[in-house]
């Protein structure tokens, strides 16, 4: 399958954006968050746990567009093998 250059772009920054994502830290400040909120009912770590949802609730979003993008990649791989005209170039 050929990728058009403006496909390429969108892969090539799906996967440097989830390069950087660090979803270890936002799930370990969730859980700590939790944690402390239940050994000590501190209002602070309600906040730390809050905080740390949300960069996993951003991460699934992300994973959610990728999930769109590769699957219309899918389609249209899929559609090109079903079209013998469209696999060799042809108009």
């Amino acid at each position: 399958m050929r990728l058009t250059d403006n496909e390429r772009l969108e892969l090539w920054g799906m996967r440097q954006s989830f390069a950087a994502a660090d979803t270890a830290h936002a799930v370990g400040e969730f859980t700590q968050g939790i944690t402390d909120l239940l050994d000590s009912g501190n209002p602070a770590s309600v906040y730390r746990a809050l905080a740390g949802m949300e960069e996993v609730k951003s991460a699934f979003q992300r994973m959610h567009n990728y999930n769109h993008t590769v699957g219309m990649l899918a389609a249209k791989a899929f559609l090109e093998g079903e079209s013998p005209r469209a696999s060799m170039g042809g108009d």
